[in-house]
């Protein structure tokens, strides 16, 4: 989801609690801002755009259930991490997914799949890259610290050794 903290509105008694002091130089005064939208950096931010994707998952439950099963259990904050057995069953979910998250004003974008059908009818730059198209050997994306090669379908993570670094520990047995 594009900007999806941007997108979400705060009720008007809690933008007091978002308050913050800003001039452009040191010559201008001090202004205050409070802020209408839920701010990246805040600790109770990644909550708020999840609780609010839960109550969108509620909203449009009867309408679009494949929508609000996928927000209720495949997103990580602002990413859908979902798939589906069949090409037939990918297509209704996307379609699903893009007509509920636009309505609530959350555009997806960085779109990736391991099938190119899912993927041709979509403008270029909602891809997370056009070469996906053609799957490229090399291609992965990554989610939570793990890449995702979308032409092999497969799980990997790439690291480096410092082997100054290491430690070796002594194989330990628990109950």
């Amino acid at each position: 989801i594009t900007k999806m903290y941007r997108q979400i509105l705060l009720n008007t008694t809690h933008t007091p609690f978002q308050r913050i002091l800003f001039r452009k130089s040191v010559n201008e005064p001090i202004k205050d801002y409070e802020l209408q939208t839920v701010t990246f950096g805040v600790n109770c931010a990644p909550y708020l755009a999840i609780r609010t994707l839960h109550e969108l998952a509620k909203d449009v439950q009867t309408t679009h259930p494949i929508a609000s099963q996928i927000l209720k259990n495949h997103m990580y904050v602002d990413d859908v991490l979902a798939g589906t057995h069949t090409l037939n069953d990918a297509k209704k979910a996307q379609n699903e997914l893009i007509i509920v998250l636009e309505s609530a004003g959350f555009p997806l974008r960085k779109w990736i799949s391991n099938t190119a059908d899912l993927l041709t009818h979509l403008p270029k730059d909602h891809l997370l890259d056009a070469d996906l198209l053609t799957l490229p050997e090399s291609n992965s994306a990554k989610t939570l610290g793990i890449r995702w090669n979308a032409k092999e379908d497969d799980f990997f993570q790439k690291y480096t050794l410092n082997r100054e670094k290491i430690r070796i520990y002594e194989t330990c047995s628990f109950i």
